[in-house]
């Protein structure tokens, strides 16, 4: 799927079109090829650009009606780049809950899934947000250390958690320009006592795989 010589697998679930890149070793990462409830795949290069892309039959697609054939197409661009997420704790160090994606750092033209761990981090947590922004910083607070900046035009954007504890699904444009490009990203969460709690930040660079 990534050219790379090495044979790659596609399945569908119950949710999602899933890419399992093999990295050479036969070790594979799993990333996110969209969102569909399929019925059936396959995979080849359906506009001759090069790179393959994938078919997929499906009974939903979250934009679109039922019984839909749905086209994926695969995302080429000029700069190969290992997509990175760096934990980044702050001074003083807040709690390291905010994990990555088990995939990898963000990719362009995939949704990034990054979580919250709660087993020890505000394990009676009512609300999640997770914030992305262009820059970092390190200022204490009395919530925790706030490792990103917040007011726009800084802020990117606001997340809220689909629920406690389940990822953020944060989709990556396809868009060759965002690859190298840098970003702040940490997680707040809230009890029902009305206590916020700030998370570790994670520094990501969107990469291409």
């Amino acid at each position: 799927m990534d050219g790379d010589g090495a044979l790659d697998v596609v399945v569908a679930n119950i949710s999602n079109v899933d890419w399992f890149r093999n990295d050479g070793s036969g070790t594979f990462s799993e990333q996110a090829v969209g969102p569909a409830l399929s019925t059936a795949i396959f995979a080849a290069d359906l506009n001759a650009d090069g790179g393959p892309d994938v078919l997929s039959t499906t009974d939903f697609v979250s934009t679109l009606s039922d019984d839909e054939i749905v086209w994926f197409r695969k995302n080429l661009c000029p700069t190969s780049l290992p997509a990175s997420a760096v934990v980044r704790l702050g001074t003083p160090p807040n709690p390291a809950a905010l994990l990555n994606d088990p995939a990898g750092g963000p990719v362009v033209c995939r949704t990034w899934r990054p979580r919250v761990d709660h087993s020890s981090f505000q394990p009676a947590a009512i609300a999640e947000y997770l914030a992305v922004s262009k820059n970092a910083i390190n200022v204490p607070t009395a919530f925790g250390t706030l490792l990103c900046t917040l007011p726009p035009p800084s802020l990117t954007f606001f997340k809220l958690a689909p629920a406690i504890g389940l990822p953020f699904q944060i989709p990556v444009p396809g868009d060759c320009a965002l690859v190298g490009s840098t970003a702040c990203v940490q997680a707040a969460s809230v009890d029902s006592t009305g206590t916020i709690a700030l998370t570790n930040a994670l520094d990501v660079t969107i990469g291409t795989f």
